[in-house]
């Protein structure tokens, strides 16, 4: 889905996607960008898209952790070079 499809609805009360309706089916998952294998985050999305989801709601990067150290992924990557938020880290599939 790009993101010309969606859009407000006239009334501004509403999403829609391609003109129509949209119904936000979500599901809150707030560490699902940094603890799952690239395995069990695929497997996780595909049995929610099979489950009916429309959206799920994520932190797409995390701060700290509770004794101080930045964040790592599952992967130990890190979201941002040397913790500039200006460099982003991309990690490769």
């Amino acid at each position: 889905m790009n993101a010309a499809e969606l859009g407000v609805s006239s009334s501004g009360r509403s999403l829609t996607r391609q003109g129509k309706p949209f119904f936000w089916l979500g599901d809150t998952v707030w560490l699902l960008a940094q603890v799952p294998s690239r395995e069990e985050l695929e497997l996780y999305l595909r049995t929610r898209a099979e489950q009916g989801f429309t959206v799920i709601q994520l932190a797409a990067v995390m701060g700290r952790n509770a004794s101080g150290h930045h964040s790592r992924t599952s992967r130990g990557d890190t979201p941002f070079v040397d913790h500039d938020v200006l460099a982003q880290r991309l990690t490769p599939p």
